[in-house]
C-alpha cells in the first residue's frame, strides 16, 4: 500500500501542497516547528486526500482551525476554503479532519489547549 501511494504521488508530480505555518498557531504559543514537524510527517496523507476527491486540474487555499488539548489531542476541528477556487466538498473535509484527529502532537508545555489555524494551498495541473 505505501508502495502504491508513493508511485501515485509520483504520477501526479504537478500537485503542490505548501505548508506554512508563519502566525498560524494562535495562543498561547507552543513550539510552532512541533506542530509543523507533525503536520509534515503527515503530508502524504493530506496529499492523499485531495487526489482522492479533486480528479481535476485545479488549485486552491485551505485552512484547518483546531485546538490540540492539554494531553496533546486534536478537537474542534473545522475546514475554511476559498470556493472560488476549491469547491466545497464533505469527503475532502471528513478525510482532512481524520487524519488531523490521527495526528500525534506535541503537549503544549504550558498545560493549556493551543488554538492553531494552518493554512494548505493546492495545486494539480496536467
Amino acid at each position: 500500500m505505501i508502495v502504491r501511494r508513493t508511485v501515485q504521488a509520483m504520477k501526479f508530480s504537478f500537485l503542490v501542497l505548501f505548508f506554512a505555518l508563519v502566525g498560524c498557531v494562535t495562543t498561547p504559543r507552543p513550539d510552532g516547528t512541533a506542530i509543523q514537524r507533525s503536520m509534515q510527517f503527515r503530508q502524504r496523507d493530506f496529499i492523499a486526500c485531495f487526489e482522492e476527491n479533486y480528479k481535476r486540474p485545479i488549485e486552491g487555499k485551505y485552512r484547518l482551525t483546531f485546538t490540540i488539548g492539554d494531553d496533546g489531542t486534536v478537537y474542534g476541528a473545522s475546514p475554511e476554503r476559498d470556493e472560488k477556487s476549491l469547491p466545497k466538498s464533505s469527503l475532502f473535509d471528513d478525510c482532512m479532519i481524520g487524519i488531523l484527529k490521527e495526528t500525534a502532537f506535541p503537549v503544549p508545555a504550558s498545560s493549556e489547549e493551543v488554538k492553531v489555524n494552518y493554512p494548505f494551498y493546492f495545486r494539480w495541473s496536467p
